[in-house]
């Protein structure tokens, strides 16, 4: 009995005769059943042994079919160009070995199948008991090419098969697309929500969805945008504490962004005023323009003022009436009363392309001052108090406008005011806002160095 038979012990003569090699485990066989190795010893490799030499038990008889089922292993490597078993360590491959059956191979006839599988079942009794008998059933099989494989299925059924393809292409298309198509109307519908809350000057709020927008859909305008939000309220700062000149390079830096209005507007302020820039009136209106056009309605009053004036551009009233008419629109309302006073102004004076249309005038200007604005409060306040056309004269009502004008700090309207005998303006954030300031106690005068040195004098009288 040899206990070692694999490929790497078969020698191809130059006759074409095989002979068998490495008989360094070989033991002889006196014809009595009996273990030919100790406990814990296994012989040959684990890849050709049979599942006796593997368990190795004291019952399990190494015999002539544990030969014969290594020559299985490897009549089946040969046909097949693979072992029938095999696994990532020795213990998996050696269990694969006691425990599954040969399998199938597309490359086998099922008569040679059949042989290798007697060859090398578990069961050493339903094995081939001697070589000869072995040889006998190997002569016998039938001789002839193997049928061929089966074509690949797309060859078999192309026509199934290419509409089945085109059906999932199809489906993967449409899901790819819808998918798309979702992303895409959320980053939209994220970057309306910013721009609502750039509208109204949160741009904390704005950074923040814009970020969120960035996250659905990855584009640079959208990076730039969340920048320039981010960096607004420092050049909104800068504007504010009178530091023009850092506040025109800051928001000359945020007009990278071609949609940044509101920067563009504030750059039309420096530039129309001159502050921290060299004053241009005409590049002031260009970038009003700008703005107005980007759906800025600041911008679009400042326009619509230009327009009237004839401030760095021609007069035109019929299109000062378009950008005031768009102004009016504002959810915000920080320029809604300013249109509405320039609309009252365009149709109470007519001309230069517009008809005149006095009640109509008298209509914006009761709206704009409905909504505060301060001139359009005074100028009602005049025309109760005179009357005109439209206007019957009405004192109270001359200085409830009046008053309000005066609180809010109109010095005409405050010497009005006065001369209808009313001295106690309305207080615009109580009556807009409706807080209430508390009194601002009366400044107490500062001696001088004179009179703290010689004390008061005649016209300061002293005050105990």
């Amino acid at each position: 009995i040899h206990r070692d038979v694999d490929p790497t012990n078969l020698m191809l003569c130059a006759d074409g005769r095989i002979k068998l090699m490495d008989f360094g485990v070989v033991k002889l066989s006196d014809g009595v059943r009996k273990s030919l190795t100790g406990l814990g010893a296994i012989l040959g490799k684990p890849h050709y042994a049979a599942p006796e030499q593997i368990r190795n038990r004291p019952d399990d008889v190494v015999d002539e079919s544990t030969d014969l089922y290594a020559a299985g292993i490897t009549l089946y490597e040969l046909l097949t160009g693979q072992v029938p078993f095999d696994a990532p360590n020795e213990y998996d491959l050696m269990q694969l070995q006691i425990q599954q059956p040969l399998p199938r191979h597309p490359r086998l006839s099922r008569e040679a199948f059949s042989f290798l599988q007697k060859a090398t079942t578990k069961d050493q009794r339903r094995r081939y008991r001697s070589a000869g008998q072995m040889r006998r059933a190997l002569v016998g099989l039938p001789t002839g090419p193997v049928s061929p494989p089966l074509p690949p299925l797309w060859k078999r059924q192309p026509v199934q098969v290419a509409a089945v393809t085109l059906s999932v292409l199809l489906l993967l298309g449409g899901m790819y697309f819808q998918n798309r198509a979702d992303k895409k109307a959320r980053y939209l519908a994220l970057c309306e929500r910013a721009e609502g809350f750039r509208t109204r000057m949160k741009f904390d709020s704005a950074a923040r969805v814009f970020g969120e927008a960035l996250v659905v859909w990855e584009t640079d305008s959208i990076r730039l945008r969340k920048k320039m939000v981010e960096n607004l309220p420092k050049s909104i700062a800068l504007f504010q504490r009178q530091r023009y000149s850092g506040a025109t390079s800051s928001f000359a830096a945020d007009t990278l962004d071609p949609s940044a209005r509101e920067a563009f507007y504030y750059l039309g302020i420096l530039r129309f005023y001159g502050l921290g820039t060299p004053a241009d009136t005409q590049r002031a209106v260009a970038l009003y323009r700008h703005a107005a056009r980007l759906g800025y309605a600041l911008a679009q009053v400042r326009l619509g003022n230009a327009l009237v004036n004839g401030w760095g551009i021609r007069v035109d009233f019929a299109e000062a009436e378009t950008w005031y008419q768009l102004a009016r629109a504002d959810s915000t309302g920080f320029a809604r009363g300013d249109a509405l006073y320039g609309l009252y102004y365009l149709y109470a004076s007519g001309g230069n392309g517009l008809t005149r249309d006095y009640p109509r005038s008298l209509g914006f200007l009761r709206a704009s001052a409905r909504v505060g604005s301060l001139e359009a409060m005074h100028r009602l306040g005049v025309k109760y108090r005179y009357g005109d056309a439209l206007l019957t004269q009405n004192p109270d009502s001359a200085r409830y406008w009046l008053r309000l004008a005066a609180g809010a700090g109109h010095r005409e309207a405050t010497r009005q005011l006065q001369e209808l005998g009313g001295t106690n303006p309305f207080n615009l954030n109580t009556l807009f806002n409706g807080t209430r300031r508390k009194p601002t106690p009366p400044r107490r005068r500062r001696s001088s160095f004179w009179e703290n040195l010689f004390g008061p004098s005649r016209r300061t009288p002293s005050k105990r």
